[in-house]
């Protein structure tokens, strides 16, 4: 499962006070020391995710810690102490740098770097766990054209799958006409084979570098004609290529949850059962 280290998400200009953020952090470090345990008796892995970066995001998405030094330090000592605090513990899947970073201006360090950085930090205090690295553009497949590989051992590189937005996504940001997978959506028809040309560059960089890829989250509005076949083609893709993935997002918010059923947002109701969850539920057997 992946833990998101989460608050103030979809807001802007949040986390701005260090001393307040390092406080909030404890708390949250001091669950995440609970959910491991339970993490052991139920033998999973667990990807530690420092989703709320301090400093937040800018009015364009972009994280404040890419222009502000101040917050890159800072995002930095939140690694060596998540690491320090954690070293050794056999439950965890790996250190979730950065949840979707988003740069479109020059800084002087940008999110490849930063992450370079902290990656560095965390193996002078722990040189076993593995480390997942995010591409730019809220960790697109499209960003993958231009992923640089680092030269550290133990790296996952990082994936979402959202594509195609229209359909993922609808009824998320409001009101809108319902698009139905597989089919035409946006003008272009979407099936398997085309999900697998949206992933050819996490497929062209996992070959070309022998890396390992974790889809961090991937998934469909609950309302979303055909979310089930969505879910079932991208795990086939995924497996196919042995791509570990987690799927967003497990009693986060209804929209997403596979334990709600409904056709449209504001009617959903509790299911013990349906395709979606039917389709997870097959994927995971794979990995039994």
């Amino acid at each position: 499962l992946r833990f998101q280290i989460v608050r103030n998400w979809g807001e802007t200009n949040t986390d701005r006070d260090l001393e307040e953020y390092s406080r909030w952090l404890d708390g949250r470090l001091d669950h995440l020391a609970q959910v491991l345990q339970w993490a052991k008796k139920y033998h999973i892995a667990v990807a530690v995710d420092l989703h709320s970066p301090p400093g937040g995001r800018r009015e364009n998405g972009n994280m404040a810690m890419f222009y502000e030094p101040d917050y890159a330090d800072f995002y930095v000592q939140c690694w060596e102490k998540i690491a320090r605090r954690f070293n050794g513990n056999a439950q965890i899947y790996g250190y979730d740098l950065i949840n979707e970073p988003m740069q479109s201006a020059r800084s002087a360090e940008n999110y490849w770097q930063l992450q370079e950085r902290a990656a560095r930090a965390i193996r002078q205090i722990d040189p076993d766990t593995p480390i997942i690295f995010a591409a730019n553009q809220w960790d697109s497949p499209e960003a993958f054209h231009y992923l640089p590989a680092s030269e550290l051992t133990d790296i996952i590189y990082q994936v979402h799958m959202y594509v195609p937005l229209e359909f993922t996504h609808q009824g998320v940001f409001g009101p809108g006409e319902a698009q139905t997978y597989p089919g035409e959506i946006g003008g272009r028809h979407y099936d398997r084979e085309a999900l697998r040309k949206i992933l050819q560059p996490v497929r062209d960089f996992q070959l070309r570098h022998g890396a390992k890829i974790y889809v961090g989250e991937f998934s469909a509005a609950v309302w979303a004609p055909g979310a089930e076949q969505y879910l079932a083609d991208c795990i086939d893709i995924f497996e196919e290529y042995r791509w570990d993935w987690s799927y967003h997002a497990f009693r986060e918010w209804e929209g997403w949850s596979v334990e709600h059923a409904g056709e449209a947002p504001g009617s959903l109701v509790p299911s013990s059962d349906n395709p979606r969850k039917q389709a997870l539920l097959r994927g995971f057997q794979k990995n039994r």
